[in-house]
């Protein structure tokens, strides 16, 4: 089949340096590529919490500060919780806490010396009242008798 031999010859040549152009494209962009991906520097991607130090050297002062002390009479108390320094603190937070146990059984034994002296009190009403009883059968009882031999 000849369509013109000529025009054949050179489509064939055209062809062939197309695809020349094409896969030379091709291998330049591979390399490239291949070279310019071995030059950026690449890390896994992961998502935590990210931490950041600045050091900052300087004066703090406190806005505002109270002077916290332990109640009064309250003995040798033993810190069982405490706030950090420096912490950030609402009106209402607790700021220190005490073992109560020696505080409490001081508080056991006032109660009971109070219950001991409220029982002693009533008896001594108790026993004033039947002195007063007494005082007021002898009275009557020295009037009969006056009154009988008069």
């Amino acid at each position: 089949m000849k369509i013109g031999g000529k025009k054949w010859k050179l489509n064939k040549r055209t062809l062939i340096i197309a695809g020349a152009v094409v896969i030379g494209a091709f291998v330049l962009g591979a390399f490239r590529l291949a070279s310019s991906a071995a030059n950026i520097p690449t890390g896994e991607v992961k998502r935590k919490e990210f931490v950041d130090y600045l050091e900052i050297k300087g004066e703090l002062k406190a806005k505002r500060s109270v002077i916290i002390t332990a109640p009064y009479g309250a003995g040798d108390l033993q810190i069982l919780n405490i706030v950090a320094n420096a912490a950030k603190v609402k009106k209402g937070d607790v700021l220190v806490q005490f073992d109560a146990t020696t505080v409490n059984q001081k508080l056991a034994q006032d109660k009971s010396a109070l219950t001991s002296a409220e029982a002693e009190i009533q008896q001594a009403r108790a026993a004033a009242k039947l002195k007063e009883e007494q005082d007021l059968t002898d009275v009557m009882s020295a009037k009969f008798a006056a009154e009988k031999r008069a």
